[in-house]
């Protein structure tokens, strides 16, 4: 089987695209940036620097290929509101045109959206309740799942709070676990949000990579899958279990909460455990221990 992955040189795309050659499997990744990948070689990787708005590029890679896994996107809330054009045409008109390509070819395009697309519905969150988006970027990713669904063969993966080694600290959804690590580690206080008792679903970085990779199997009409858990934790009982972990009092201070912050996210978890056979079996508690041991 042969891949495209977008914005295979971020977070989650550098993890999958190490798993994917791991089982001996082409990747032709597609991203404005490569530094993540610089100490691979193998002859099954191919490196193409470009933007998800390039048409051309996309259709040379999707011609070639067997699934496209798309991860490029403006996936900060603040990134977004600073730059509303930008992100939009990263996030809807670039997916647009990805879902429209994939579908002139006939392939599968698997999509990481996110379980921010719930807001402030009642959990647990399942697949066919109502989107609730309260943030910009939960409104482009909801237009950009809707095209893609009314497109032709889509999986859509809403990928709940993804931790792991590598994960970048420079945002409140991804990168709180990183940041709480770090202060840990330099034994310098970290922020929390309001009364820290925001409730998040948290999903170890390689349990997506799985996520993705039985997803390409998936040979459905276009669906929708969460990717998380089923289990929930409050920031607060974050904090602690870092203490645990690391052996050190994790400082904390407060800050004000954001008004586009969703309260409680929990995953239902049933269909994706049905239908993809992916269930998670990494508890938060190994998680932090397995990130806590990269960052040493």
């Amino acid at each position: 089987m042969r891949f495209v992955v977008t914005g295979g040189s971020g977070f989650i795309g550098n993890r999958l695209v190490r798993g994917l050659l791991a089982q001996g499997l082409r990747v032709q990744v597609l991203d404005e940036s490569m530094s993540g990948l610089a100490d691979i070689c193998s002859p099954l990787l191919g490196l193409h620097c470009g933007s998800v708005l390039d048409s051309y590029l996309i259709s040379s890679l999707v011609k070639e290929s067997d699934v496209l896994i798309h991860l490029a996107a403006f996936s900060s809330l603040n990134r977004c509101k600073e730059d509303p054009i930008h992100s939009r045409r990263v996030n809807v008109e670039g997916t647009k045109l990805i879902g429209d390509i994939v579908n002139r070819f006939r392939k599968l395009v698997i999509f990481t959206s996110s379980a921010a697309v719930y807001g402030s519905n009642p959990p647990p969150h399942s697949e066919n309740m109502d989107v609730n988006p309260l943030s910009l970027y939960a409104e482009q990713k909801v237009e950009a799942e809707e095209h893609l669904i009314e497109s032709g063969s889509s999986l859509i993966l809403r990928l709940f709070n993804v931790y792991g080694p590598s994960c970048p600290g420079n945002n409140s959804n991804e990168g709180v676990i990183s940041k709480f690590l770090k202060g840990a580690l330099e034994n310098t206080p970290v922020s929390v949000s309001g009364d820290g008792g925001q409730l998040r679903d948290f999903v170890y970085i390689d349990e997506v990579v799985r996520a993705l990779i039985l997803g390409s199997r998936f040979a459905g009409t276009s669906s929708v899958f969460n990717v998380g858990t089923g289990v929930n934790s409050s920031v607060n009982e974050l904090v602690r279990l870092i203490s645990r972990v690391t052996g050190r009092n994790v400082e904390t201070r407060g800050c004000q909460g954001k008004g586009d912050e969703v309260r409680i996210s929990l995953a239902e978890t049933t269909k994706a455990s049905n239908v993809l056979g992916f269930t998670s079996t990494v508890p938060l508690v190994d998680g932090l221990a397995r990130t806590y041991r990269a960052l040493q």
